[in-house]
């Protein structure tokens, strides 16, 4: 973990509202994802970040900081929140990388590894930055332009879902509870807790 911990103070350095925004965050590692995912932890009333140990050290130092701003970027856009309505209309396939090229858009193109899904992997006149909304929307009316691979996708299938860590992996034959739109309100307060706060951490560092 100690790995993490680096990374996150090189991204305090680099680009301050994601790093104060990762120090927020439970991180542990996992073999449970094949990459790494955000979820909400009941029991600590918190986001956590789970990372593949063998994944984050095969990735180069650059490469690590881009993995870090890519799963922010889905916790600060909100993605886990919509995540299940989407796939219902659009797929599990689609939604992922609709919801990453989102994301990339706002990360340097240096910080992503080898094969990460982006804009212009796409096409090269698809515009970056225009939303998920636009990215989905973009593949269900061009499924030629749907990447077989996506070597930055995240695991997002469980995040809402009750449970731990473990209960939480990508095994399909476990049965899942899903839980009420309440918590969800409840938990989507707690995201909202957590930006405001990182925030108000550069209002005070700049003031």
């Amino acid at each position: 973990m100690e790995s993490v911990v680096n990374t996150i103070k090189k991204l305090i350095v680099r680009e301050y509202f994601y790093g104060i925004f990762a120090t927020s965050l439970q991180k542990s590692f996992t073999e449970h994802i094949p990459t790494a995912g955000v979820r909400f932890d009941k029991k600590i009333n918190n986001f956590c970040l789970d990372i593949n140990k063998d994944f984050w050290m095969s990735l180069e130092p650059q490469h690590k900081l881009g993995v870090l701003k890519h799963e922010l970027l889905h916790l600060a856009f909100f993605h886990l929140f919509e995540y299940e309505n989407y796939i219902k209309k659009y797929g599990m396939k689609i939604v992922n990388i609709a919801m990453d090229l989102e994301v990339n858009s706002y990360i340097d193109k240096s910080w992503l590894p080898t094969g990460a899904v982006t804009c212009s992997s796409i096409s090269p006149d698809l515009k970056e930055k225009q939303g998920t909304l636009f990215y989905l929307n973009y593949l269900k009316n061009n499924p030629n332009k749907v990447p077989e691979a996506n070597h930055t996708h995240s695991s997002m299938e469980n995040g809402l879902e009750e449970g731990n860590e473990e209960n939480n992996s990508n095994d399909k034959g476990k049965s899942r509870k899903p839980i009420s739109q309440e918590e969800k309100e409840t938990i989507k307060k707690v995201a909202e807790r957590l930006l405001k706060s990182s925030l108000e951490s550069i209002s005070q560092s700049t003031s």
